[in-house]
């Protein structure tokens, strides 16, 4: 019994942990996403916008990038935007989107073993009960037989 509880506690503290990081990859996530709105010209009240850019980060992506040369000077020599800069945020924004993904994966999956453990601590536990009724039973069975 306390194996199982221990477990129980184990995954119910690993569950904790995974919730708190998907909240909190979900969060960054957010706030990215409302950057990239910003920075593409978009308005974040518009649910069409979101619904569109959210389900296509690359678009959001080129869209934001594109805004950003059309506000550069042409007088200027050198680009505004680092190509190289920007593919290092694209890929690092792709990565973050992946690693959430993943985070929401494994969270789904614990939820089932976290339950799955605690139906099977639930039946340990009626079975325990059982097994001592049981022996209880035969403790009065073998006072009867001995008289």
């Amino acid at each position: 019994m306390d194996k199982v509880q221990k477990e129980l506690d184990d995954l119910t503290n690993k569950y904790e942990n995974i919730v708190g990081k998907v909240r909190q990859l979900s969060s960054e996530k957010d706030q990215m996403f409302r950057l990239l709105v910003e920075g593409s010209g978009k308005v974040m009240g518009d649910q069409q916008v979101i619904e569109e850019t959210s389900s296509n980060l690359p678009v959001l992506i080129d869209r934001c990038l594109e805004k950003l040369k059309e506000q550069t000077s042409p007088s200027l020599e050198t680009p505004f935007v680092d190509a190289e800069l920007f593919e290092k945020y694209q890929s690092l924004l792709y990565a973050r989107d992946l690693e959430l993904m993943l985070c929401k994966e494994i969270l789904e999956e614990d939820m089932l073993v976290w339950s799955q453990l605690n139906d099977l601590s639930n039946q340990f536990r009626v079975t325990s009960q059982e097994l001592f009724s049981l022996k209880e039973e035969k403790d009065v069975l073998q006072k009867d037989l001995e008289r």
